[in-house]
């Protein structure tokens, strides 16, 4: 697919950039969303999120409809939101049955003109060590229902070659009520890692 394309040459970029994932939150910037709002992402929407590093999305039933964030429902193409310079932003997508949280520094959504909704959310995670690495994956499979055996038997085969190279896509999780996907990108010898999490409506 096209835009799986693009963002595994986007995780490449982040493999080189100097962001590290941190377990602890980060201090949201004062102007953050009222108790209960949510974000839109027109140009206005953007820049609060940018501000605020904050960033919550209604997908409780199940889908993310274009016009619920302020865009046209015609509209073929999703937003970026880049604050890899300014520091990372707390994301929240409130889910049929949970919810989706991480500090990110990069979101991407995709769609088409012949869809109301998003087809997709993307976003970024970075571990500098195989042992953070793990630590990403396994609350992954804690919190979105990521199949475990699968991610367990990735970890083990990384850990006996500790400098390799591996791309590898844990079978997704489905029990906050959307598909949680962890697409791996790992390079031993660089140090630096990357999980591209994709939100997808279920069906």
């Amino acid at each position: 697919m096209p835009c799986r394309a693009a963002t595994a040459a986007l995780a490449c970029a982040l493999l080189l950039s100097a962001c590290t994932w941190q377990s602890g939150r980060q201090e949201a910037a004062p102007r953050s969303l009222a108790v209960g709002a949510y974000s839109s992402l027109d140009e206005a929407g953007v820049a609060q999120v940018k501000a605020s590093r904050t960033l919550r999305l209604d997908m409780r039933s199940g889908r993310l409809e274009k016009t619920a964030v302020g865009l046209d429902a015609d509209r073929d193409f999703g937003p970026d939101i880049d604050t890899r310079r300014t520091g990372k932003l707390h994301l929240v997508i409130a889910a049929p049955t949970g919810e989706v949280s991480d500090d990110t520094d990069y979101v991407r959504f995709d769609t088409s003109a012949s869809r109301t909704d998003f087809r997709e959310i993307t976003y970024f995670l970075t571990a500098p060590s195989l042992k953070e690495l793990s630590a990403v994956v396994r609350d992954g499979v804690r919190r979105y229902g990521i199949d475990g055996t699968s991610a367990e038997d990735w970890i083990a085969s990384v850990e006996t070659d500790p400098q390799t190279r591996s791309s590898f896509s844990i079978t997704s999780g489905t029990s906050t009520g959307v598909s949680v996907n962890y697409d791996l990108r790992y390079d031993g010898a660089a140090g630096k890692h990357v999980v591209i999490v994709h939100i997808n409506p279920i069906g």
